[in-house]
């Protein structure tokens, strides 16, 4: 699960150390995009103001978050959606048998 996406521009060291605080969690992974470089993967994702915290399950975007920009919050975020895309996942897997 690629947990979450960022295209960010002065964020310090949060990113940084959102990496560090999700290290070890299985199936998180988070990453950054910088859209100066990669504008052809910013477009494709709907990404057009910094920074910009998305969530992907499965290659799709499951939400945008808007809370507060520290560690704890995003975290938190990164878990709660996580665990409804999961949820929506196996329903839908569950509903196809």
């Amino acid at each position: 699960m690629n947990a979450t996406m960022t295209s960010s521009k002065n964020l310090g060291s949060l990113w940084e150390d959102l990496g560090k605080a999700m290290e070890g969690e299985d199936e998180i992974e988070v990453g950054e995009v910088d859209c100066g470089t990669s504008k052809p993967v910013c477009t494709k994702v709907d990404i057009h103001s910094y920074p910009t915290f998305k969530l992907f399950y499965d290659g799709e975007e499951v939400a945008k978050y808007q809370g507060p920009r520290n560690v704890e919050s995003l975290k938190s975020f990164i878990f709660d959606e996580a665990g409804k895309a999961a949820a929506k996942a196996q329903l839908d897997s569950d509903q196809d048998l």
